[in-house]
């Protein structure tokens, strides 16, 4: 099984978010993960360079998407609206809300997810949050899926000619040394790829294959703007905020498939690096007939 996870935080004290609230809150849930399971926690942390989880930055309530119709099996949302994250250092008064999103690709990292009670404390960076609430239901962009459901989904969708993906938090790549903000489809759709080789998803699909395919997507219309997140004084990452749509017009049917699948499975492992860590938010938006 796949899934999503939202919490519901609140501020038990003042306080003060002193680095990137997405690196703090990954930091926070292996805390988490270490708590549940001590090898579960090493494992991903040592042992897997891709690892089998997102982390959002903090979201806002009133920027959280109404509760969908999905009948509690994936979650869904309207183009618009885009995440909120915020620049440290920033305060946080006692009574404050936020919302927390945790994605989980595989089953025993959901599990964990899911032991995230309601009345927890959770420490981020310097300040203290209790969980207010847990949601997996559908509604507040959470759900849970199994990879059968998401692959059949998609393949009984009609053909595609073009989908939007949503960056609400920066996604950035790497070429060579350097952040690529850029998110070209050559880059997106092949990254997508390797992740769903890595996390040992039910479908073969063949990267080098999506590579091809990538080549001959062509960005149809963008708007965005680059943002630079600091993790300290001089260290941090560049990446691109805003919505891209991709012309799928090149593709044959089973391609448009097949990356239709890839869009949709960024929901849940986000797109590019460093997606653990608050990076690369996406959300998929497409022609519905």
């Amino acid at each position: 099984m796949i899934g999503a996870v939202t919490y519901e935080l609140v501020a038990t004290a003042d306080g003060r978010m002193e680095g990137f609230a997405g690196r703090l809150l990954h930091a926070a849930f292996f805390r988490h993960l270490a708590a549940c399971s001590p090898a579960l926690s090493a494992a991903v942390h040592d042992g897997e360079r891709t690892k089998p989880f997102t982390s959002s930055p903090l979201i806002r309530p009133q920027r959280l998407h109404a509760p969908s119709q999905c009948g509690g099996r994936r979650p869904v949302g309207g183009r618009g609206e885009r995440m909120i994250f915020e620049k440290a250092p920033f305060p946080v008064r006692t009574g404050e809300r936020f919302f927390w999103r945790v994605t989980a690709l595989r089953d025993d990292v959901l599990a964990a997810a899911l032991h995230l009670a309601t009345g927890t404390e959770l420490q981020v960076g310097r300040v203290t949050f209790s969980v207010l609430h847990v949601f997996a239901d559908g509604t507040h962009e959470s759900g849970v899926l199994a990879p059968e459901d998401l692959i059949a989904d998609a393949l009984a969708a009609p053909p595609v000619h073009e989908l939007s993906l949503h960056f609400r938090s920066p996604v950035t790549f790497r070429r060579g040394a350097l952040d690529y903000p850029v998110p070209a489809p050559e880059l997106v759709f092949p990254s997508l790829a390797s992740k769903w080789q890595a996390h040992a998803m039910p479908a073969d699909i063949d990267t080098a294959r999506v590579q091809e395919m990538a080549a001959r997507v062509a960005i149809s219309d963008w708007t965005g703007r680059t943002q630079r997140i600091y993790f300290a004084q001089h260290h941090g990452a560049s990446g691109c905020l805003g919505d891209f749509t991709y012309s799928l017009k090149a593709l044959d049917d089973d391609e448009r498939h097949v990356i239709l699948l890839l869009a949709e499975y960024a929901t849940f492992s986000g797109t590019g690096r460093l997606a653990a860590q608050g990076f690369g938010q996406t959300r998929v938006t497409f022609p519905r007939t």
